[in-house]
């Protein structure tokens, strides 16, 4: 993402991030797990890989329930994680 923001991605870097940010509105997403971090990055960075898969793995992200983890509390906090990162 940072070099998204200092405009250093190629163009097809650029549409892939764009498409997953746009899959990623409405969806309170604060925080994304390392394991998909990574997908992420490496679908983005492959040139083989077109932006309606990266977008496709924003839109079927799952929320961790952890409201059963007592020792974990996270209010008003969601993580999502790609199960194709596990």
């Amino acid at each position: 993402m940072s070099r998204y923001v200092l405009d250093k991605t190629s163009a097809l870097e650029t549409i892939k991030i764009e498409a997953m940010l746009n899959a990623r509105k409405g969806k309170a997403i604060h925080w994304l797990s390392d394991e998909t971090e990574e997908l992420l990055f490496r679908k983005i960075s492959d040139n083989t890989v077109m932006q309606q898969e990266v977008a496709d793995i924003m839109k079927n992200l799952t929320k961790l329930n952890v409201g059963g983890v007592r020792w974990m509390k996270f209010r008003g906090m969601e993580i999502y994680f790609s199960k194709e990162a596990y």
